[in-house]
C-alpha cells in the first residue's frame, strides 16, 4: 500500500489483444484477501482444537445425518469417521431415548443451544453408557443471522465418573450406618466428619 503495509492479494491477469490477435498489454484485477486469510487461519485453528479435543465432537444435519466426527468420537463410540459420516444419528441412541431427539431438535431449530443434557448413548458394540451432551446450532452461509442447517454435538463418557460416585456413595452409606464411631480429621487436628455412632 502507499503507507508501506503489505497485504495478501489474489491476482487475475489477462492478455489484451489488438484486432489482429497480437498481445499489446495486460489487464490486472486485484482483490484484497486479508479477511479470507484470517477466516481460513481461524477455521484451521478451530479444526485443530476439534481434532485434538479429548471430548467427542461431531456435526449433524437437522434430519439427523452425521457430517463430521473427531478422533475422540471414534474412541468413545467405536465407529471410525469413514464408517459413521453419512449415517443416521439413531445408531448412537438407545431405542427408548429417541423421543429426546425431537426435543433437542426443536430447540436447535429455534437457534437455542442445549447444554449439559445427561443421557445415554450406544457404542458400536451395543453397550450403553452415560454422557452429558452439549448441542449447538450450526448456521448456514449467512453466519449467525442465517438459518440453522445443523448441529454440533459435544459429549464425554461418564462411565468411570458414575462408577466412582457409586463407590463413594456406598462407602458413605457404610460409614453412616456403622455401629462403630468413625471420625476423620485433617492433619492439623481439625475434625472433618463424624458419623451417627460417634
Amino acid at each position: 500500500r502507499k503507507d508501506g503495509t503489505v497485504f495478501p492479494i489474489s491476482l487475475t491477469v489477462s492478455p489484451i489483444r489488438d484486432p489482429a490477435g497480437a498481445v499489446v498489454g495486460a489487464s490486472v484485477i486485484c482483490r484484497d484477501v486479508t479477511e479470507q486469510r484470517q477466516a481460513l487461519a481461524a477455521a484451521q485453528r478451530m479444526a485443530s482444537i476439534v481434532e485434538f479435543s479429548g471430548e467427542a465432537i461431531f456435526g449433524r444435519t437437522l434430519d439427523g445425518i452425521i457430517t463430521s466426527w473427531n478422533p475422540a468420537a471414534e474412541r468413545m463410540y467405536g465407529y471410525s469417521s469413514e464408517e459413521i459420516v453419512g449415517k443416521p444419528i439413531n445408531l448412537l441412541i438407545p431405542e427408548d431415548r429417541t423421543g429426546e431427539i425431537e426435543a433437542i431438535l426443536a430447540k436447535i431449530s429455534a437457534g437455542q443451544p442445549v447444554e449439559h443434557l445427561e443421557t445415554i448413548r450406544v457404542r458400536r458394540d451395543g453397550t450403553a453408557f452415560p454422557v452429558p451432551l452439549s448441542v449447538s446450532p450450526i448456521n448456514g452461509a449467512d453466519g449467525a443471522d442465517g438459518a440453522v442447517v445443523g448441529a454440533s454435538v459435544i459429549s464425554r463418557d461418564l462411565t468411570e465418573q458414575k462408577r466412582a460416585l457409586a463407590v463413594a456413595q456406598h462407602m458413605a452409606a457404610i460409614v453412616e450406618s456403622s455401629d462403630d464411631a468413625i471420625i476423620s480429621g485433617s492433619l492439623d487436628g481439625i475434625i472433618t466428619s463424624w458419623n451417627p455412632a460417634a
